[in-house]
């Protein structure tokens, strides 16, 4: 046998080693995002793999994290990659779209262990709007995300033909970290919020920001109210998991999560509705960590 077979080889034995390892065990996955917003993902997951020990760090600190300086937001990514790392986590989620581009994409050696929420809700607009001749297009998000032209660029280039439209609607962020606005006032915040700009006749709506599949309700209601069709909602939680290869646990431990957060204490009315068998918490201030690219 020859040095590259051999090398070949020990690279599948180490390969069936570590998947062996993770089947013995219960699965653990990592989610990142700035509030509650990324447990929308963690619903979609625990669909497949309901058995998962989901370690979630909320950056609650600085919460959303759609209005915060980029750099600041590459350190709070890099970071708790290196926590989720020491943690020893199978995959990494960023459940977070601002963070996706900002923390992810823009790192010339992202872990092929960590997936972010973008390319993966393009991929489903594509397979949703392409026998469309020309979709129209509404893209929903925080302002940083908006900003970065991610969601509209990928669009253009897998969809040459569609017209984008995008509403900066970090608002809505507050309302589900919040939790106890009322169905009334909810729906009015939201028809306020996407009344920023005109509307059309969408034939789709990127839910571009984590925190909104919780709304999905009320902004379908709203964008509906406007057209003649019924929207299409992008929803990149449900597509974070489409052909990712995780080894399912042989385990039949019930569902944990372990709940880090590093600001104000998050409602834990989401939290509750995923009906965990065991949740953890531990409080990790921002403020104690003394350097974030050590």
């Amino acid at each position: 046998m020859n040095i590259k077979a051999k090398e070949t080889l020990i690279r599948e034995q180490n390969i069936h080693l570590q998947t062996a390892l993770v089947s013995e065990r219960q699965l653990k996955l990592g989610f990142y995002d700035s509030g509650l917003g990324g447990f929308s993902a963690v619903r979609s997951c625990l669909e497949k793999y309901p058995a998962a020990h989901i370690l979630y760090f909320a950056d609650t600190a600085y919460c959303p994290l759609g209005v915060k300086p980029i750099e600041l937001i590459r350190a709070r990514v890099n970071f708790v990659m290196k926590y989720f790392h020491q943690m020893g986590t199978d995959y990494n989620f960023i459940a977070c779209n601002t963070a996706t581009v900002h923390g992810l994409l823009s790192r010339k050696n992202s872990c092929r262990k960590t997936r972010g929420t973008i390319r993966v809700a393009c991929q489903d607009a594509n397979n949703q709007l392409k026998q469309v001749a020309n979709p129209r297009v509404l893209v929903l998000a925080t302002t940083k995300t908006i900003e970065s032209q991610a969601y509209q660029s990928r669009l253009s280039a897998i969809l040459p033909n569609i017209s984008i439209d995008a509403i900066a609607a970090d608002e809505l962020v507050q309302i589900v970290e919040g939790g106890s606005m009322g169905e009334t006032e909810r729906r009015a915040t939201v028809a306020r919020v996407l009344s920023k700009r005109k509307l059309y006749d969408y034939h789709a709506c990127v839910l571009g920001c984590t925190h909104f599949p919780f709304l999905a309700d009320d902004i379908r209601a709203v964008l509906n109210s406007f057209g003649s069709r019924t929207v299409k909602l992008i929803d990149p939680a449900e597509q974070m998991f489409v052909g990712l290869t995780v080894p399912t646990s042989k385990q039949t431990q019930a569902s944990r999560c372990s709940l880090v957060y590093s600001g104000y204490r998050p409602n834990f009315d989401i939290i509750d509705s995923l009906n965990f068998q065991r949740v953890d918490e531990t409080c990790l201030p921002a403020q104690q960590v003394v350097s974030l690219n050590s």
